[in-house]
């Protein structure tokens, strides 16, 4: 999962709070009974979350110069690579 999609999924979690909301508000939902108005809560939440992360775009490269490859590898800093070189001998 990139950057952007996590994002995505934090931003749709208040999103669903809001569509849950405002499902709640229709008229006559009072009397749905529990089961049923669990199961399309659950169906309306997994759906907008997986749609906006689904759709939320990937991460993309942004810089157009990288840095220079180097010819050595990594070095120590003040020599500290070599402090124990004899003790392998």
């Amino acid at each position: 999962m990139t950057a952007t999609k996590a994002v995505a999924g934090g931003i749709a979690a208040n999103i669903v709070t809001v569509i849950l909301w405002g499902i709640s508000s229709i008229p006559g939902w009072h009397t749905v009974p529990d089961e049923p108005k669990a199961a399309i809560m659950a169906l309306v939440s997994a759906g907008v979350g997986a749609a906006i992360v689904y759709f939320a775009p990937a991460n993309q490269q942004t810089m157009t110069n990288l840095a220079p490859e180097r010819e050595r590898g990594l070095r120590s800093p003040f020599g500290s690579d070599r402090a124990f070189a004899g003790t392998l001998d």
